[in-house]
This record gives C-alpha cells, structure tokens and sequence, in this order.
C-alpha cells in the first residue's frame, strides 16, 4: 500500500515503539499513567495523490455511493460476510459530525477508496478519540499507495482530534503494538426464540450507563474507556433481562453492519458483545451463561461475536479468533496492554 515517493503512515505517526513496548511488557514493573503524544507534521504532510486527484472529505450526498461501495469492495466476493452499512447510518453520521472521512477519486470521477473514522468518544473528558474503520480501496488500485493518502489525509484533516484506535481483527497486521489483545467466539441464533420476549426488552442506554461504567471501572482499573455523556447518537444497544423482580442481565450490543452473504438469507445480520453486567443477586458462572444466552436469542440479531471472557455456553460457540486494538497519538504508559471500552462506537 505505500506510495513509492513516501513512507507509509505509521513510520512517521505518534505512536508507541515496538521497542518501548517490549520493554515495558517485559522489564518494566512500575506504573507509567498514559500521555498524549504530540501531533506529527510530518504524518501531516499529503503526498502525491496516486490518482492524480486530491482526497476529499466525505460528503452526505454520497452515502449512497459509500455504502455500495463498501458493499462490493470491503470484503471479497468469495468472503461468507458482506460489509451493509444502510446509506441512512452514514448520512446521518456526517450530517452530525459523528462520522468523519475521506474519500478519494480517480480522473473519471470513479471511488477508488475510503476511509472512515466514527466518534468514540472522549478521553479523560477533554480530548476527543476516534476509530478508523472501513478502510476500502477499489482492487484494481491496491498496493498503490491510496491507503497511505487516505490515512494521511484523514490525520491532518480532521486537527486537532489526534488520537485514534484502530482495530485488526485475525492476525496483528498493524505497524504498531496492540493495546488489547483478546480471543474472540462466535455463534448463530439457532431458531427465532420469542419465549421470553416479555422480559426481554431493549432500553434507553441511560437506565445502565451508571452501573456499567462503576463495575467495569473497578473490574479494569487500569483500562481506557471512552465517553460522552452528551453525545445523542451511539450506535450502542442496551439490552435488559428482567430475571425477577430485583435481578437483571443487561448486555451491551453494536451492530458491526455485516450480514451474511447468503441468497436465502441476505439480512443475517451480525452484532458484537461489547459488555454485560448483572444487578441483584449473585449468579453462578452457568447461571450467567445461561441468562446471557437467553437474552441474545431474543434480539434481532442473527449472528453474534463474543469476547470468551464473557460467560456462555462453550458447546453453543465457535471460535472467532483473536482480535487487537491499537492506537494512535496516545502512549499507553506501563501496562502497555490496556482494556478499551468505547461507549460511543466500537
């Protein structure tokens, strides 16, 4: 993906050296609180675009265009998953500044590649934090330094917003250290479950948002999490299971827009697990599984990806793989290996 006239992005970003990084991890006992690193000119510095066209910033007017786009070219045609983000999601997003990127063209006027970043919320209440996701070139123009471009151009453009998270989900790709790294598991909905569709019900993020961030605070001390209590469109689901009368199973969902690539089916959509927590009585590890399992099988969902610290039935699951967070901009400190919860986006 390099340019041949420049450098890649992540040699002259702001981020945490392998070397520091292996250091820490092996060496280094003491605690070091994170710091923000300072903005990189020289990440700021565009180079020739490869197309002979300057990248722009994404517009509304062509949510439509990104979302086919994304459909086609995100993942390959020989892929089980399609890439659906509804054209609405990426309209409203831009229109209220909670979705920002970069799109770039060719001489006909062609979308050779984008590249999105969603609003993840802030960092210690001051410093605004995105995700670079959904980067996607056109094939006919990978290799040929469009993702370069795009990353730059999405870095310098979008100051004074300096840290970003990115996320790999299979083997590390990224040039830079992870920051989380955890085993994923996946499973199907095995039959449409309505059995409990009383006690089952999405809710208003705000009902939980309290008690979530208390107990994953004390359960993380060490980990980042990200918030913004006035931010009026997270893409975040709150799902409750009212047990009994004073016992609740909550579990936190976002909708990654992939669907299964399958005629019968072509809107076999899938959610990832970001959290869980339990109010009222102590439950057992099985009892957990158990009411986690009954909660999903209630959504609308078809397909769902876990991290497997959470509790579940194993014989239900599959393997998902292992999946890394890494970040941009900011120096995690010691421990390098930080949870992350973003309760904007995922």
């Amino acid at each position: 993906m390099d340019h041949k006239t420049s450098n890649h992005f992540f040699t002259e970003a702001p981020v945490l050296p392998w070397q520091t990084w292996i250091y820490r991890k092996l060496f280094t006992t003491t605690l070091i609180e994170p710091t923000i690193l300072q903005v990189s000119k020289a990440t700021c510095i565009n180079p020739p675009s490869p197309t002979g066209v300057s990248p722009i910033c994404i517009k509304a007017t062509h949510a439509k265009q990104y979302s086919q786009f994304l459909a086609n070219h995100y993942y390959p045609n020989t892929s089980q998953v399609q890439l659906i983000v509804p054209s609405c999601i990426i309209e409203s997003g831009i229109k209220n500044k909670y979705i920002d990127g970069i799109e770039l063209r060719d001489t006909q006027n062609k979308l050779v590649g984008t590249v999105f970043c969603l609003y993840t919320g802030l960092y210690q209440q001051t410093h605004t934090t995105g995700l670079i996701t959904w980067l996607c070139i056109h094939p006919s123009w990978r290799k040929k330094g469009v993702s370069n471009c795009l990353l730059r151009s999405i870095y310098s453009t979008f100051q004074p917003r300096s840290i970003y998270f990115f996320r790999n989900d299979g083997l590390l790709k990224s040039t830079i250290p992870p920051i989380v790294t955890e085993f994923r598991i996946q499973r199907k909905k095995p039959y449409v479950y309505t059995k409990d569709s009383t006690t089952v019900q999405r809710v208003p993020y705000t009902k939980w948002s309290l008690q979530l961030k208390q107990i994953w605070k004390q359960s993380n001390p060490t980990g980042i999490l990200l918030e913004d209590t006035a931010f009026q469109h997270r893409l975040l689901e709150t799902w409750e299971y009212k047990i009994n009368s004073t016992d609740y199973c909550i579990v936190f969902l976002y909708p990654t827009f992939e669907c299964q690539r399958e005629q019968k089916n072509p809107l076999e959509q899938w959610c990832e697990v970001v959290s869980w927590l339990f109010i009222g009585s102590i439950k057992t590890t099985y009892e957990q599984s158990y009411c986690i399992e009954r909660l999903l099988d209630v959504t609308p969902y078809a397909w769902f990806d876990a991290p497997n610290t959470m509790p579940h039935i194993e014989s239900r699951w599959n393997p998902g793989g292992y999946s890394h967070w890494s970040v941009l901009g900011l120096d995690v400190g010691n421990p390098v290996m930080r949870p992350v919860l973003s309760l904007c986006a995922n």
